[in-house]
């Protein structure tokens, strides 16, 4: 019996693991407690901001508001990168390094140290509306162990970030990558956005050199931000969309007794099932979305599916089907 239940333990930290891939709570900023209406409105459920003079801002409720409506807002047009919504944040500022945004959000389980984890996240930068006439490099990622990285108005820079965009972002209309991998050295709990170096350690370009000072100045998008100790899962993760959908495949029903049905709109490639120590079990397939499962004990069993290349663990209890 104990060891029946130190296996279950392992299931269940193993199904955690597994439809946590992705270890950033709202990845694609579609979770807020009302829909924001002008810019500097940040009433987002899981991410929060920190800067000196805010202008950080999240963008959704499709033309709810004229300012922070999606695709279309007050600095321009841009369709999200996944989802509904995305964050504005100023990454540059010519007339001192008080001109920056930052936000930050509590991942969802803390990082371990001595284990390497592989970050992705998507930028785009403001099209030459208002002071916004530069582009710079350095937008980034910070992990931290507490909920605070820079004292607000004093903005004393680290001059680090974890993963970094070391070239110039320039492109405007389509959503450019940023991606990397660190070895956690700290019990990280923190995921923070922004641009954390100085004026001095940043390079930039601007559309408008002869503009007075306060006119260069960036402000950048970001979108679809991913943490995965999988060296495949954040290079394939295309958003929310697709993590909502696999998330939502179901199989039913479940307690099992002799056959169940997988609820997918998505194409299955492969279905195994395991019991809790990991030796296979025959099942037959009726099409690709029904199987039937033959004589075995009562208990869980893993449900492994493949689908579209993705791999995707299910639990499920078979009952009434030994004899």
């Amino acid at each position: 019996m104990r060891i029946y239940l130190i296996l279950i333990k392992c299931l269940l930290v193993i199904n955690y693991s597994y439809s946590q891939g992705n270890l950033v709570q709202d990845p694609s900023f579609e979770a807020y407690h009302w829909c924001a209406w002008n810019i500097g409105n940040f009433p987002m459920k899981y991410w929060y901001s920190y800067s000196h003079n805010i202008l950080v801002t999240s963008f959704n409720c499709g033309n709810y508001s004229t300012s922070c409506g999606v695709p279309k807002n007050l600095y321009g047009y841009q369709q999200p990168a996944s989802g509904n919504g995305y964050i504005g944040l100023r990454t540059f500022g010519g007339a001192g390094d008080g001109s920056r945004d930052f936000v930050i959000s509590k991942l969802k389980t803390t990082l371990i140290i001595g284990q390497k984890y592989y970050v992705t996240f998507k930028v785009n930068v403001v099209d030459d509306y208002g002071p916004w006439k530069c582009r710079s490099n350095k937008h980034g990622v910070l992990f931290t162990k507490d909920s605070l990285v820079i004292a607000a108005p004093f903005l004393v820079f680290p001059n680090f970030a974890h993963i970094y965009s070391n070239s110039i972002i320039t492109d405007t209309i389509n959503w450019t990558t940023v991606s990397g991998s660190f070895i956690a050295d700290s019990t990280y709990s923190y995921i923070s956005l922004g641009n954390f170096y100085n004026n001095t350690l940043t390079n930039w370009i601007s559309t408008a050199p002869g503009a007075h000072p306060s006119y260069q100045s960036g402000y950048t998008y970001y979108d679809d931000i991913c943490v995965s100790t999988d060296s495949l899962y954040c290079e394939k993760w295309t958003g929310i969309n697709e993590e909502e959908a696999l998330n939502k495949i179901q199989i039913f029903p479940n307690p099992v007794q002799d056959r169940f049905k997988i609820k997918t709109t998505k194409h299955i490639e492969d279905v195994k099932l395991f019991s809790l120590n990991g030796i296979p079990v025959d099942i037959s397939s009726i099409n690709t979305k029904e199987y039937t499962i033959p004589y075995v004990n009562d208990g869980i069993y893993i449900l492994q599916l493949r689908i579209e290349g993705k791999v995707l663990y299910k639990k499920i209890v078979v009952y009434n089907n030994s004899y």
